[in-house]
């Protein structure tokens, strides 16, 4: 069940990621036993990654504006509430 769990969390990751670390992280998965701090790692990972893809540059510039300017906006919003 948690290696099933883990390897769907690995297939949501951006392209670029699992282009590169993909087979990796699969073999460690399968060749390990898959622990519930496990898969909350992968999640994490999965969350930080999805994050970078969002806010770096790429050809998304105009994505990438608004990314930094909700963000901007949320941090000049959340201490006043």
């Amino acid at each position: 069940m948690m290696t099933h769990l883990a390897r769907s969390i690995v297939r949501r990751y951006p392209t670029a990621w699992r282009e590169r670390y993909e087979d990796e992280i699969l073999a460690l998965v399968d060749d390990s036993s898959v622990r519930l701090t496990d898969v909350f790692e992968l999640l994490r990972g999965l969350l930080v990654e999805r994050a970078k893809a969002f806010i770096e540059p790429g050809d998304h510039s105009t994505l990438t504006d608004w990314g930094f300017r909700t963000v901007l906006w949320f941090v000049g919003v959340a201490p006043a509430l």
